[in-house]
C-alpha cells in the first residue's frame, strides 16, 4: 500500500494564518475541524483508520495548536441561568 504525502504548513484566511494539514489524496476532500482547545494531531487516529485514497484536510482553529490567537476580539463567557 503506497503511503499518500501528507503537508503540514499554514494559510492566511482574511489576514489570519490558519495552520493546516493535508494528507493527498482523490475526489472531493474531506475536512476535518478539532475541537477547541485541541490541535489537529488529536484527528491522527482517525485519519490513521480512514481509506488512503481519501484526501483529508485538517486545520488548527486560531488560538489552538499551530494556529497563532485570533485577530478578531472575542470573549468566551459560560452561561448562567
Amino acid at each position: 500500500m503506497a503511503h499518500r504525502r501528507v503537508t503540514d504548513g499554514h494559510v492566511a484566511v482574511l489576514g489570519q494564518q490558519i495552520r493546516v494539514k493535508v494528507r493527498a489524496g482523490f475526489g472531493v476532500p474531506l475536512v476535518l475541524c478539532n475541537g477547541i482547545g485541541a490541535s489537529l494531531e488529536v484527528l491522527d487516529p482517525l485519519v490513521a483508520h480512514l481509506d488512503r485514497d481519501t484526501t483529508v484536510v485538517r486545520f488548527d482553529v486560531p488560538g489552538t495548536g499551530g494556529s497563532p490567537g485570533s485577530l478578531c476580539r472575542t470573549d468566551f463567557h459560560t452561561w448562567r441561568p
